[in-house]
């Protein structure tokens, strides 16, 4: 009779390996596989997760940026129209302030003087 030997061959996902050891080597190269591939995917659900979150916060920020330059705009404007003295025009306003009260001493001088030379002068 003859004696058949069996050859033993090992398989992991596909491959055929002939010994025990390469077979083994192979299983645990798959286990590492498979540990890094999750936490590979982990890291990028939360990079994507992370991206997502930085974005909002970017288009959140830019949108109070522009909202607070039309602030700061608006108020200039108000500033530079306005008349109430400010630190944009405090040196105009007080000095028509100053110019309006010499006219107005000016004329009541004037007034004055008028009113004294007819009191001195009473026949003309």
């Amino acid at each position: 009779m003859e004696e058949i030997n069996e050859i033993q061959s090992y398989i992991v996902n596909g491959y055929v390996f002939e010994t025990k050891t390469e077979y083994n080597e192979a299983v645990q190269e798959k286990k590492a596989i498979k540990y890094l591939s999750s936490k590979y995917e982990t890291t990028v659900k939360q990079y994507e997760s992370e991206k997502k979150k930085m974005k909002s916060r970017l288009s959140t920020s830019i949108l109070f940026n522009i909202v607070l330059v039309a602030v700061v705009i608006a108020m200039f404007i108000i500033t530079k129209n306005s008349d109430s003295p400010n630190i944009l025009n405090y040196e105009r306003v007080i000095q028509d302030k100053y110019s309006s009260w010499q006219s107005e001493l000016n004329e009541k001088e004037q007034e004055l003087k008028e009113l004294e030379w007819k009191i001195n002068h009473p026949e003309e």
